[in-house]
């Protein structure tokens, strides 16, 4: 199974029969499948929370498309994985603790937008009209004073 999906002119040039089912099924856009099911994401949420468009993520997990290096780092960041981890280099997900904690650092100098976003998730409050989000930032705001 490869690693990466094909473009058709890579396919062309290896001699290989280009096929998008191949693609689907290569390593890399499978592990991201997996990712975002496992922390019940849909490709519209996952796509506000890295900052590209729903169409981007299905190209992604379809092996239509890969994403790049900055993308591939706030997804890492977001799952609190290595980039090798996520680009399926290594079986394990952290170097060492202390990579860990590198991370959680780089994610914690996301911008204010990006934190309320993601708190937003993880309290399972989705972005919809009947709710007062006015509201929620103030109360993400004092929280999230207090954790600093």
């Amino acid at each position: 199974m490869a690693i990466f999906p094909l473009s058709k002119k890579e396919a062309e040039k290896s001699g290989i029969e280009y096929s998008s089912i191949t693609n689907k099924s290569a390593q890399f856009p499978t592990l991201l499948r997996e990712m975002r099911n496992s922390v019940g994401l849909s490709q519209s949420e996952l796509a506000k929370i890295i900052g590209v468009t729903k169409s981007t993520i299905g190209l992604y997990e379809t092996g239509g498309n890969v994403p790049d290096v900055k993308t591939i780092s706030k997804m890492a960041d977001y799952y609190e994985v290595s980039t090798d981890y996520l680009l399926c280099r290594s079986p394990e997900k952290y170097y060492s603790p202390d990579d860990k904690d590198k991370i959680i650092s780089i994610r914690d100098q996301a911008t204010d937008n990006q934190r309320f976003e993601l708190w937003l998730h993880n309290q399972g409050i989705a972005a919809r009209g009947d709710v007062d989000l006015q509201t929620l930032r103030e109360i993400f705001n004092v929280m999230d004073t207090d954790d600093k």
